[in-house]
């Protein structure tokens, strides 16, 4: 047996109230002069225990109602489970999982949460310890109906976990757990509960469901006005009765759809191709119609264009400086490479770009904190292309070999072609030009042959690397061991140069910028305003109208955390949209509910939540000890106003 409010059995000393109040009203006796006591003598005895029989019986009553009232407010509840044990608190722990994670947002109204409420009284009312907690935030609520529907996956990953950090589980003498769910993460769940834990599973799936659950889309940045393919994956739960439109924006503009019919396979890829525009970034949509749930029915994109080629390139100024004749060379290409050029000196003044492509031409005039702020660029994607030696500072840094011992051939090395420089240079003529020794490289540095973790794409005739490539972080480091003056190469001389520089910059990462404009549900947003020389003015246009100001941090980048609705967020300075980054919900939340049975869980049908509180009775006999108590109360009552409407009767002789 267990009490509901033990607390209030600190009352019980009150019992002895009217014991206290009959001590304290007896009265003295008093003398009094009177004839003879011939005929009292007689009734003397037999009155007296006569009346102080029946005031001990009111007095015991007096006590009894008392008592009994002060248990019956304390709720004693009989668990026939445990006869045997007593106990002044809640003998058994109920706690209400409430799944409010992205798959189930659909199912949220007002009247089903408070039908659920009402339901779930039966726990208190059976002498149960109810706590009532949601999945994706972790927040105990007083009721089922304050719960809040989110986009996001569960943060709660191991409940036996959490449950033993936040609750006494010794305490109780038995523990079930309620899950409201479309059963998407009850597996998990199941796995990390004992089986002391009894476990009830409200089934709030819905049959008929078209999710859009991935988009496969190209691994690099795309050109202008260029086709390009996405792979769509969909699945299909429930019987169909009709087909399903699918649907693919640009810029909130369709540009392509298909059709999935009632006979096509449940989960299946559709291939879409569409036209680029001609704008920096591709803002896309892919939506579908026709089912009974809407929450994964769209999903958002964001791809990088080639318009504009973000170089930046740290020089040395001389008499001669080729890279300004290719920027004016380039500069009215129709693809042009947005080259920036700067010296070592003013290096030390300017912001490096936080993505795209930096240029080196010598690593030695650099300081030690610029060089931990190019490991940072490469880290976060971006690409270094490094020319002439490798300073032992800037080897530590990037965990490269040195090759700061430089070797002078007037003639030229040789220079090989490797399979990965093939691959890697397919549209330029390296071959040939390598072939004809139209290419002089008469300085190199020396380092070693062989090194782990690089590729070489053109190596020299004694197996030293002229060309190679490293990677870093998410980003990548090409290095070509010369120096670019004329003494040393005739690189620059060549008109493949602009070309091979144009198609290095275009394959600078690509995964990792298009990993970073497409991000889920609670990842943090990284924007990198490229070399704006404005670093104020900022805002991030949420994908629900909301517009929230953001500074940049230390290393210029800008980082929004509240992902918390899926869409496009676009960042702005001023009126000008800087960069968007796509939000989606995560793959495991797009799929669609298996429901279904899952072994040790007791499934309730969750389509009337009325009938809850029923499915939940039959599964435990407690007895509730206070309604007896409250009748033996009204009987005391009775027998004591009986007993108190009785005169004391006088023997007549």
């Amino acid at each position: 047996m267990s009490f509901l409010v033990p607390t209030i059995l600190w009352l019980l000393p009150l019992s002895l109230l009217p014991l206290l109040i009959h001590l304290l009203s007896k009265q003295r006796s008093k003398r009094i002069d009177f004839p003879s006591l011939k005929f009292l003598k007689m009734l003397q005895q037999d009155a007296l225990r006569r009346f102080n029989l029946k005031q001990l019986i009111i007095l015991l009553l007096r006590i009894a109602m008392i008592l009994l009232l002060i248990l019956a407010a304390a709720q004693p509840v009989l668990d026939k489970a445990n006869l045997g044990s007593w106990r002044f608190s809640p003998a058994n722990l109920a706690v209400v999982l409430v799944d409010n994670t992205a798959s189930t947002r659909d199912w949220f109204s007002e009247e089903k949460l408070r039908q659920l409420d009402n339901s779930i009284q039966y726990y208190r009312d059976q002498g149960f310890d109810t706590y009532i907690l949601t999945a994706a935030d972790t927040v105990w609520l007083e009721r089922i109906s304050h719960a809040v529907p989110s986009w996001s996956d569960p943060a709660l990953t191991e409940p036996g976990v959490f449950f033993a950090s936040n609750l006494d589980l010794d305490r109780y003498l038995s523990k079930e757990v309620l899950i409201i769910s479309d059963g998407q993460h009850l597996d998990d769940w199941k796995l990390d509960l004992d089986t002391t834990w009894t476990l009830n599973w409200v089934d709030i799936a819905t049959t008929l469901d078209l999710s859009i659950f991935e988009l496969d889309l190209p691994p690099q940045s795309i050109r202008p006005d260029e086709r390009f393919e996405i792979a769509i994956s969909t699945a299909i739960t429930g019987e169909r009765r009709e087909g399903y439109p699918i649907e693919l924006f640009l810029d909130e503009l369709r540009v392509n759809q298909a059709y999935i019919a009632p006979e096509d396979p449940a989960i299946q890829t559709i291939r879409l191709q569409v036209q680029a525009g001609t704008t920096r970034l591709q803002r896309g949509r892919v939506g579908g119609t026709g089912d009974d749930l809407i929450f994964n029915n769209n999903r958002y994109f964001v791809m990088p264009s080639l318009s504009v080629l973000e170089v930046l390139v740290i020089r040395s100024r001389t008499q001669l400086d080729h890279w300004r004749l290719l920027q004016e060379a380039t500069r009215n290409s129709t693809d042009a490479l947005n080259l920036r050029l700067i010296s070592h000196e003013e290096s030390e003044n300017s912001a490096l770009p936080k993505h795209g492509t930096i240029i080196l031409e010598s690593s030695i005039a650099l300081p030690d904190y610029q060089l931990r702020t190019l490991a940072q660029f490469v880290r976060d994607g971006g690409q270094l292309i490094l020319f002439g030696p490798i300073p032992v500072p800037l080897a530590e840094q990037f965990e490269l070999d040195p090759a700061t011992d430089p070797e002078f051939l007037e003639e030229g090395y040789d220079l090989d072609l490797t399979s990965t420089g093939s691959n890697r240079f397919g549209d330029l003529p390296f071959d040939r030009e390598i072939r004809d020794r139209r290419i002089r490289i008469s300085r190199r540095y020396l380092t070693a042959a062989v090194e782990a973790g690089r590729q070489d794409l053109i190596r020299f005739d004694d197996d030293l690397p002229f060309s190679s490539e490293f990677t870093y972080g998410s980003g990548r480091i090409l290095w070509f061991n010369t120096d670019l003056d004329l003494e040393s190469s005739s690189l620059v001389l060549r008109g493949l140069f602009p070309t091979m520089i144009r198609e290095l910059v275009e394959t600078a990462s690509p995964s990792a910028q298009v990993e970073r404009l497409n991000t889920i549900i609670g990842d943090t947003l990284v924007f990198f305003p490229y070399l704006s020389a404005e670093q104020e003015g900022f805002r991030v246009l949420r994908p629900d109208g909301i517009t929230e100001f953001v500074q940049p941090d230390s290393q210029y980048k800008l980082q929004y955390t509240r992902t918390d609705v899926p869409g496009i967020y676009d960042l702005f300075q001023d009126r000008q949209i800087v960069e968007s980054i796509a939000v989606n919900i995560s793959r495991e939340e797009a799929l669609p509910p298996t429901g279904g049975e899952f072994e040790g869980v007791n499934r309730i049908a969750g389509d009337s939540p009325e009938s809850l509180y029923t499915t939940i009775q039959n599964r435990r006999d407690v007895i509730a000890l206070w309604p007896h108590l409250l009748w033996m109360l009204l009987i005391c009552f009775i027998a004591e106003t009986v007993l108190s409407r009785i005169t004391r009767s006088w023997r007549q002789t």
